[in-house]
């Protein structure tokens, strides 16, 4: 009962079913893992600075919290920036200039005992001369309003001058705009007066300097300067250059070839020498900063003011919530300002201004599940609230107070933010935000308990792997015999190549159902239930398929034939047997051998290179030339070693036909070919000398065999009459009587050894006549076996016979034909064992006649069929029966003079001849 009771465990431990549940257990491992690393690399790539909680909504996290607090603050900035703008000065005067010519009149000017004229008090005379500016004074002046300039400066990065022609903004290439802000007063001078005074200090002669203008800062442009411009040089941080259409220095360069000479260029006072001679402040003027129009100078004057307007004016047109995808709606307003009241719609497309809060409310909720509501109800209230899954609503404070500086200001601010994450309506602007709840849901199942899950599925997988290997036998059993799994008997190699080919095509397929976890911007809901189930499935036929493989080679190393299985080792050790073949082969093989591999290397090596590295087009065609050269000569050593096969093996049919006098053709073969024509030519010349030496010892042992037989045959005839004669003679001694019927029984058994030796030579020399008839085959035998049935029985043996009724004709010698049957029946008569059957058939086959003779042996027969052929060979060793072993040599050779075919079997005791003659055209 136990040992019963331990078969039925084993049997259960080994069965098919033990195995797919380890398997599958195994699966759900696997599948454990691959949803703890998308978990792991959804929280590394979304939720990086987020708690991910199993009991937190995703409306509840930080990153919702931010969001609302980034428009916030947003809102909190065009406040600001709002009460700034509404708090500029615009009639105060900002920027002053004044012409320099008038500072340099005469009248201005004082002479000291150095010769030098100076001026006498710049800032004095410049404060009694100059033309100020503020900014309705400007707009009037420009008849344009300034927001317009700073609005093209700012925004596109040109500006209109007063004669609405572009002037570009090139930064550090032009005198740039904003490294010279807040700069409010200005010189001017007309662009002939500015030429004068280049002329007047700048040099040709300064080869010195060029070398460093060339270097350093603004080299781009300074290697355009040669030694033909004119340059006015003090040091590496004040220089000049002025060649025919630009002025360069250390400010910058600008474009003067349509600058006019009455064109009226402004220069910041900061940068001028004020306080020295005449010469000094011209010189001055070389190295300072130049703008050709007014309107950059203001521009530049106007300072914060200019990036409050700036400021404003990219909140306006240029909505800076266009770089997210969030479906974020805000509406903020004021009592006492109906202009603020903006709906804010974030999206590429800009903002969608909407004035009817209650509308605006009533759309934001409709179309939001997360909505922050503030200083609606009440001054300072809020009552924000969240949908979760099942639409219920959930209360939630997302304003952070802490992030606006000045509250007191924000007393008559009410604000509406709603934040869509798909839960009520789907939005191509809000599929970010969905995109990111579906994932934080999904992460929140398992991230809690990551590590926990993680080294359970690890160990259970281990454990499951160690049980199928101590379960999996090298064999299975069938029939009570041990065989070898289907799988075992594939290549090793080839199983693992469509495991690869198998794991990447499904994974280039199904990566892109993937694709919105794996692109951060792309959310198109690819991953639908539908493709879950596919994946699911063919992940379980791929890990199924791995386990095999696994289990496979586990079993190769019990039976210990993992290394001879292996396609690599069978490839080497064919290549190695390829190598010794060709070796016995001598040179010419190896040779061979050599210029076939040395092919095969060069185009892998070939191959490969082409993969690896990127060869220019002439070394392609280099190597293509190369390996097509290579390849045509390989193809042409190849046909002439063919062809040289092709004339062995031609010649080899013929000389296995019969004509020993064929002989291979030499000429035009070389290499392993000619020594194989060579040594074929050679065996065909020894084969024809052993034939015909052959035939003259076949002849003279016949001759020889045919004179000692007639020598012996003469007086056995005379002891034979002699024995007859006594016979004759009335004697009345039994003893003697009985010694004649000794001698009489012995000479003539000799007589028919002597006949018989004589017609087995002939026969074999092929020197019987033969009379060749047409004659009915079926009769025949008949006629034979009704002449011997009686001596069959009288010697307790029975003749069982299925001859053919219907009339089998051949050609062939009747006589000689009677001695073929009487020969087998005779042979079966002495060999048979007693009381057996004799079953003797004659039947057509196709287009032959075919006559099977089959007995029982009264002795094992230990010998071959071909040994029985032999002359002088008896199935009895003892020799204890009449015979002289010369019957079925001579039914051999006869039956093939007239044609025909003579087989023997032999089954243990079963002795079985098989004739066959080729019926008559007529009866085919």
């Amino acid at each position: 009962m136990n040992d019963n009771s331990k078969v039925k465990k084993n049997d259960l431990l080994h069965s098919r079913a033990s195995k797919v549940f380890l398997e599958l257990i195994g699966f759900v491992c696997v599948v454990m893992l691959i949803l703890l690393y998308f978990t792991k690399f959804i929280k590394n790539n979304y939720f990086e600075d987020t708690d991910v909680e199993r009991n937190v909504d995703y409306a509840e996290t930080q990153h919702i919290k931010d969001c609302f607090n980034n428009e916030i603050l947003r809102i909190a900035n065009i406040h600001d920036i709002n009460n700034r703008y509404l708090s500029i000065d615009r009639e105060s005067n900002i920027m002053d200039y004044c012409d320099i010519s008038t500072l340099i009149d005469n009248t201005l000017i004082i002479q000291l005992d150095d010769g030098k004229e100076y001026i006498e008090d710049f800032w004095e005379t410049y404060d009694n001369i100059r033309t100020s500016f503020s900014i309705n004074e400007f707009e009037a002046y420009c008849d344009s309003p300034v927001e317009s300039f700073v609005y093209d400066i700012s925004l596109n990065n040109y500006y209109n001058d007063l004669d609405g022609n572009a002037h570009a903004l090139y930064n550090d290439k032009d005198y740039s705009f904003y490294e010279y802000m807040y700069n409010s007063s200005y010189v001017t001078l007309s662009a002939n007066e500015y030429r004068r005074i280049a002329l007047s200090i700048a040099d040709t002669n300064m080869d010195s300097a060029y070398s460093i203008l060339k270097d350093g800062k603004y080299s781009s442009y300074r290697q355009s300067i040669d030694s033909n411009d004119l340059v006015a040089f003090d040091d590496y941080e004040h220089y000049f250059v002025m060649t025919s259409d630009k002025i360069y220095n250390n400010c910058g360069y600008m474009d003067i070839s349509n600058i006019y000479g009455d064109t009226i260029l402004y220069i910041p006072v900061s940068y001028l020498n004020v306080y020295g001679s005449i010469e000094e402040l011209e010189r001055s003027i070389l190295f300072a900063p130049v703008f050709e129009n007014i309107v950059p100078a203001f521009i530049s004057a106007m300072g914060e003011d200019f990036y409050t307007i700036s400021s404003l004016i990219f909140y306006n047109y240029n909505d800076e919530s266009s770089e997210t995808t969030t479906a974020l709606y805000s509406y903020s307003f004021s009592d006492e300002t109906a202009d603020s009241n903006v709906l804010n719609y974030k999206s590429d497309q800009g903002g969608v201004y909407i004035y009817d809060s209650s509308e605006d409310l009533k759309y934001i909720e409709e179309t939001c599940d997360m909505v922050l509501i503030y200083g609606i109800n009440g001054e300072g209230k809020e009552e924000s609230y969240y949908l979760d899954s099942d639409g219920n609503r959930n209360s939630i404070s997302y304003f952070d107070s802490t992030l606006v500086s000045d509250m007191d200001s924000w007393s008559d601010i009410k604000i509406i933010i709603g934040l869509s994450s798909g839960l009520i309506s789907k939005l191509d602007v809000g599929r970010y935000e969905e995109k990111r709840r579906v994932l934080y849901n999904f992460c929140r199942i398992l991230y809690e308990d990551y590590n926990l899950l993680f080294c359970t599925s690890i160990i259970v997988l281990v454990l499951v792997f160690a049980a199928m290997m101590l379960l999996n036998n090298p064999y299975y059993y069938q029939d009570g015999e041990k065989r070898i799994f289907l799988i075992d008997r594939g290549w090793l190699e080839v199983l693992v190549i469509i495991f690869a080919a198998l794991f990447f095509s499904f994974s280039k397929i199904f990566m892109g159902f993937f694709e919105d976890i794996f692109q951060y911007d792309s959310w198109q809901r690819i991953l639908t239930p539908i493709k879950v189930t596919m994946i699911t499935i063919d992940s379980a036929l791929i890990f199924v398929y791995l386990v095999e493989i696994i289990l496979s080679i586990q079993r190769r190393l019990k039976r210990r034939v993992f290394i001879d299985e292996l396609l690599l080792v069978k490839l080497v050790r064919w290549v190695s047997g390829m190598f010794e073949m060709a070796s016995r082969q001598g040179r010419g093989g190896r040779v061979a051998f050599i210029r076939g591999s040395m092919v095969f290397v060069f185009n892998i090596l070939a191959i490969l290179a082409i993969q690896i590295w990127h060869f220019p087009v002439i070394a392609l065609i280099f190597f293509d030339v190369i390996y097509a050269l290579v390849n045509l000569l390989s193809i042409s050593k190849t046909v002439k070693n063919e062809e040289g096969v092709d004339r062995v093996l031609n010649t080899a049919r013929e000389i296995g036909g019969g004509n020993l006098e064929a002989q291979v053709d030499t000429e035009g073969i070389g290499g392993s070919s000619l020594t194989l024509a060579q040594t074929i030519n050679g065996m065909n010349d020894a084969l024809n000398a052993a034939v015909e030496k052959s035939v003259r010892d076949e002849k003279m042992k016949a001759e020889l065999i045919t004179n000692v037989s007639h020598d012996i045959k003469t007086p056995l005839t005379s002891i034979i009459n002699y024995v007859s004669l006594i016979r004759r003679e009335k004697v009345d001694n039994e003893k003697l009587l009985g010694y004649v019927d000794i001698l009489d029984s012995k000479s003539q058994r000799l007589k028919q050894l002597i006949e018989d030796l004589i017609e087995a030579s002939k026969a074999s020399s092929g020197e019987i006549e033969m009379d060749i008839i047409s004659l009915d085959f079926s009769e025949f035998m008949n006629q034979v076996i009704g002449e011997s049935i009686d001596r069959f029985h009288d010697n307790d043996l029975e003749i069982s016979t299925d001859i053919s009724k219907e009339t089998v004709m051949i050609n062939a010698d009747g006589r000689h034909l009677v001695r073929i049957a009487e020969n087998l029946l005779n042979n079966a008569y002495k060999y048979s064992e007693k009381g057996s059957t004799i079953y003797l058939t004659l039947r057509k086959e196709e287009n032959n006649a075919v006559m099977t003779v089959k007995n029982r042996s009264s002795q094992k027969l230990d010998l071959s069929a071909d040994e029985l052929l032999e002359r002088f060979v008896r199935g009895d060793r003892s020799r204890s029966t009449e015979g002289s072993g010369l019957g079925l040599s001579i039914a051999k050779s006869l039956t093939e003079l007239m044609n025909g075919k003579f087989e023997i079997s032999i089954d243990d005791a079963i002795f079985i001849v098989n004739i066959t003659f080729p019926l008559m055209k007529e009866e085919q």
